[in-house]
């Protein structure tokens, strides 16, 4: 009956085409196998995991399944009627993971007690078919050198250590889908839906780093090799605790004393002043301005500032059947240098999660998570501010918050299968408040240096993105050697953003913008609908996991592309009046995926894993419209003395930046950009005791990534005036490399572990010239320019409210551009056109855009009689860029036990027991940039410095009546490595980071004026202290 209504169920996800932005499993699975001393099955046998409603009955050869089983460590207990029953305890569960469980049970009339067991995990998991790293709350518990999320990921094999939270070393282009995607209690945290930070104008920023740790169950890090319930090459799950039946607490503070946080000399007499500081000149030190000394520094140094660390959490029941866990976390460090703020702003993270079981087979779960940043614009160093009181320009104040809640029901409909249902709302705001009306730069001194008073910068950031998701899945144990599960997750967003900056009294004016028709407020509202099938198939230590995955995108309406940067709305004002909007065709993705695990011995495997994959663009290539000023951004065009609404932002003309754009390729469209293909085969083996290493080769190869440059709309009056953006399949991009790693688990009192990953990645471009760029003239015909809807070059104005109104051509002119555009046309269908050198590359043919595929009927007719040429060449190899990365890490733990050492007991532990030391060494080659050689012109990509840091941590820990304090300091930076950024022609050809000796500046003031910003990478070494209690 059940295998009839899976089977249903998974019929109708396919027929209605439903869709799955890859959800994480979240629970694991027990199963095992329970035989008499003589190795005879046992039918009928009980199983119970103890503290749960979880349990089976074996079948008729002595196996049983407990699904649906939350990550953590438990007791099972085996029993039978007529045997002694055994237990098994320290049992651990991981999620989308098999834990075997046997029992070999004794006659009772053999009368031996009951026999209690320690399991342990096994190093080498058989079931695991990819690259899969694991760590648990312990693991996080022992090492609180470690504060937060990401700082864990990066411990793992295959995590770029450098904080781009890339997986792999994909660094080498595309849009988006190179960032791991993060997934917290099932919910996907991150989905390229433009996200803003507090970062670069214009750019876009995931919600990654705001799980406090003190709420972490389990952090599953999938590096390349991923089933069909996952939609990304590189997925790290994120599993939070539940309250349990007894009360818990924790509190962690961690003390930043005041110490300088920058290489180089004090801010306030460094050498980037070049000379300018003259304390002794009593002229300079006496200036005034706005009834204050100009130079006086202030009465407390930057250096001099504390910092403090936050975070508490606490668990227990409400009552029998309902449980909650909540953590909050709160850091507010010391700013490197002298800014507007002495800290960091106001910052406050918060996880919750509350568990009802209804009934044995029913779990209902509420959870979410919150995080609130608060700063000012402009808030970053500036040597021409230090004595100020404000050590800065004055912007708005800016505020970010985001808030994920989600409800879940899992149901398990029998021993052998369970769905679970969830309901998850995200929510991310921007804000400013105190704008600025207008940009001013402030004034200077007598010098003409530094700032007497700060000015003020008009910056405005404003902006929401909802997303809506629900999701179904279904598992179930089949029969012994099928495990099938199937699901769907659909989403709705409501996403909208603008941006306004000025700088120079107002004279330059940007404007980014995405949302319904360009409206401020108004969300656009895509959907998104994911769907699979998956069967891990087990069969005697091989496992076989084989599923398949649909994606299907449905943009919703969005401007039909010749209206950007047309002469007929080139301005920001044409634009509104006059762009035509219409839906888009809806994009449709087929990943099918396998990975294989097969036995070696008893104490190794091999895998092997392939895979397709697709990453959707950004919303940015899909969406976002740049507009930019040079001078007034508002025009009086009817001269009445008055700036009407129809008159505002009148001056402001397109910029090419970056976003959407025409997607300019013969039979391109977005469907086909960066589609992903991936291998991996690795190894794991247990070679002695608890040692095991692990390691993978990878290769992954992804066509199509978007690139975007400037598109020319030849209108045949104006020329190549009218710019507009096209968007294309830039290039291709292959990763591959090597990973490694080594472990020891925690025994006879030491434990490490280390990573490495050798990568290698090339970048081939698409284009005709050397650097690789690419680029279009968009041609219309005689249809497209005989069409006063689309087509006019001249204005009037109106007298009343300065608006312009579209003045088409008519008569003999609309006749002879006809024909000149035609016989241009004409010219390159028949691939006559284009002599000369600057198209010695080109094909000399046209292509009509609106024959792409992937486009809507609206977009057809909106692009019917414009035709593509490529001015640059599409079908030669514009530039191969390589890039090799290393990354490493070792984390070796020293743990005494309490009794360990002479001397008598003290609050639960000796002198020398309960003793941690922990050790953390990093090793990484910097930052990937684009560097022209000289000698070809060619863009190549290089390899920044390479960078290491040691950290060190000393613990000591007591027991006070069921209290448990944890005194720690701790040492970042011990050997005080400088790490540099440097992407200087000095670093690529003589591995040079500091000032050359012959340097002008340098040999003016016998010192590096670079030197604040040359070793950005690392602190010098800091020390901390802390506490932790756990109750």
């Amino acid at each position: 009956m059940y295998r009839k209504c899976l089977g249903f169920v998974l019929v109708v996800i396919f027929a209605l085409g439903f869709v799955s932005l890859a959800e994480a499993a979240t629970t694991g699975k027990i199963t095992g196998r329970i035989v008499d001393k003589a190795g005879e099955a046992l039918p009928g046998a009980n199983v119970l995991v103890e503290g749960t409603t979880r349990g089976a009955t074996t079948d008729a050869e002595g196996y049983y399944f407990i699904l649906s089983v939350d990550p953590g460590s438990y007791t099972v207990k085996a029993s039978m009627v007529g045997y002694t029953g055994e237990t098994k305890s320290d049992v651990r569960v991981a999620s989308d993971l098999t834990t075997t469980v046997d029992f070999s049970l004794n006659e009772a009339a053999l009368e031996l007690g009951e026999l209690t067991v320690i399991a342990e995990r096994p190093p080498v998991e058989a079931d695991v078919t990819e690259s899969r790293y694991v760590v648990t709350a312990e693991d996080i518990a022992v090492l609180p050198i470690v504060r937060d999320l990401d700082s864990f990921i990066e411990l793992e094999a295959g995590v770029n250590i450098d904080g781009t939270n890339r997986i792999r070393n994909a660094f080498l282009g595309g849009d988006g889908g190179e960032l791991a995607e993060y997934t917290v209690d099932g919910v996907r945290m991150t989905h390229s839906d433009g996200r803003r930070g507090t970062g670069t104008r214009g750019s876009t920023q995931n919600w990654t780093g705001d799980v406090n740790t003190s709420a972490i169950s389990e952090i599953t890090v999938l590096a390349g090799g991923l089933n069909a319930e996952y939609g990304n090459t590189g997925s790290i799950q994120i599993v939070t605790k539940d309250g349990g039946r007894d009360y818990h607490g924790q509190f962690h503070y961690r003390y930043s004393p005041a110490q300088q946080k920058h290489w180089g000399n004090n801010a306030y007499e460094s050498f980037v002043h070049q000379g300018r500081l003259q304390y002794g000149d009593t002229e300079w030190a006496n200036e005034t301005a706005n009834g204050r000394k100009v130079h006086q520094r202030p009465s407390s140094d930057y250096t001099d500032v504390q910092g403090h660390f936050l975070e508490a959490s606490l668990s227990g029941p409400i009552n029998r059947d309902l449980s909650f866990f909540a953590t909050t976390k709160h850091d507010v460090q010391p700013r490197n240098l002298p800014q507007p703020t002495e800290r960091e702003p106001f910052n406050a993270d918060v996880s919750y999660k509350l568990t009802y079981s209804a009934t044995p087979d029913i779990k209902l779960r509420a959870g979410g998570l919150y995080s609130s940043r608060k700063g000012r614009y402009v808030d970053s160093f500036d040597s021409r501010a230090i004595f100020l009181d404000e050590r800065g320009k004055l912007g708005g104040e800016w505020q970010v918050t985001d808030n994920m809640f989600y409800v879940s029901s899992i149901h398990t409909l029998s021993a052998k299968t369970f769905y679970e249902v969830r309901l998850s709302y995200i929510a991310s705001k921007q804000d400013t408040i105190d704008i600025p009306s207008v940009t001013i730069n402030p004034s200077l001194d007598n010098a003409g240096w530094f700032y007497t008073d700060p000015g003020q910068v008009r910056d405005l950031r404003v902006g929401q993105q909802n997303k809506l998701a629900l999701r179904f899945d279904l598992a179930s144990q089949v029969t012994r050697t099928h495990f099938l599960k199937g699901g769907f997750t659909f989403y709705r967003y409501n996403n909208w953003k603008t941006e306004t900056f000025e700088n120079v009294d107002g004279r330059t004016r940007w404007m980014i913008y995405w949302g319904k028709r360009y409206v401020p407020g108004e969300g656009i509202t895509p959907t998104e609908l994911h769907a699979y099938v998956q069967d891990k198939m087990e069969f005697e230590g091989l496992i076989i996991n084989a599923g398949f995955r649909y994606e299907r995108y449905s943009g919703g309406e969005a401007l039909l592309y010749p209206y950007q940067g047309t002469p007929m709305a080139y301005n920001y004002t044409r634009f509104q009046e006059h762009a035509q909007y219409g839906d888009m065709q809806p994009m449709n993705w087929f990943m099918p995926r396998i990975g294989i695990s097969h036995p070696i011995t008893a104490k190794s495997k091999i895998h092997f894993f392939y895979g397709k994959f697709h990453t959707r663009p950004d919303f940015r290539r899909i969406y976002q419209q740049n507009w930019q000023s040079t001078g007034p951004h508002s025009i009086d065009r009817n001269n009445d003395g008055v700036i009407s609404p129809q008159e505002e932002n009148n001056a402001l003309d397109r910029n090419d930046s970056f976003g959407a754009g025409f997607v300019i390729d013969q039979f391109y469209s977005l469907q086909h950009s960066q589609v992903s293909t991936a291998f991996e085969l690795g190894t794991e083996w247990n070679f002695i005791s608890d040692y095991s290493f692990q390691g993978t080769a990878y290769y992954r190869i992804t066509n199509g990534f978007l690139s975007v440059n400037g598109a020319v709309f030849r209108d045949p009056q104006q020329g190549g005036k009218a710019k507009t953006r096209s968007q294309g399949p830039r290039g291709h991009t292959t990763t591959r490399g090597i990973e490694l790693a080594l472990k020891k688990g925690l025994k006879h009192n030491f434990s490490f572990k280390a990573a490495l990953n050798f990568g290698w990645g090339e970048r081939l471009t698409i284009g005709g010239t050397k650097r690789g760029n690419m680029g279009a003239s968009i041609y219309p015909d005689a249809s497209y320019i005989a069409d006063p809807n689309r087509y006019w070059v001249s204005h009037t104005i109106d007298p009343n409210t300065g608006a312009e109104i579209p003045d088409p051509p008519t008569g003999a002119k609309l006749e002879e551009l006809k024909a000149k555009a035609q016989a241009v046309v004409d010219q390159g269908l028949a691939g006559e056109f284009g002599v000369g050198a600057m198209y010695a590359t080109n094909d000399g043919k046209f292509y009509p855009l609106w024959e792409q595929s992937g486009l809507s009927s609206e977009e057809q007719a909106a692009l019917r009689g414009l035709y593509a040429f490529s001015t640059t060449g599409w079908s030669v190899e514009g530039g191969r860029s390589d890039a090799t990365r290393t990354n490493g890490s070792l984390v070796l733990i020293y743990a005494s036990p309490p009794d360990f050492g002479p001397g008598e007991m003290f609050w639960g532990s000796k002198l020398f027991g309960d003793v941690r030391v922990n050790m953390i060494y990093r090793i990484f080659t910097g930052r990937i940039f684009d560097f022209q050689d000289p000698a070809t012109s060619l863009n190549l990509k290089k390899e920044g410095p390479t960078i290491s840091t040691v950290d060190l941590s000393f613990q000591k820990g007591f027991n006070i009546r069921g209290i448990r304090p944890l005194l720690y300091v701790e040492v970042e930076n011990l050997f005080n490595f400088k790490g540099s950024p440097s992407t200087s022609a000095d670093y690529v050809r003589w591995g040079l980071l500091e000032a050359q000796p012959t340097d002008p500046l340098f040999v003016q003031f016998g010192g590096d004026s670079s030197e604040l910003s040359r070793f950005t990478r690392t602190n010098p070494r800091l020390v901390f202290a802390g506490l932790r209690l756990t109750w």
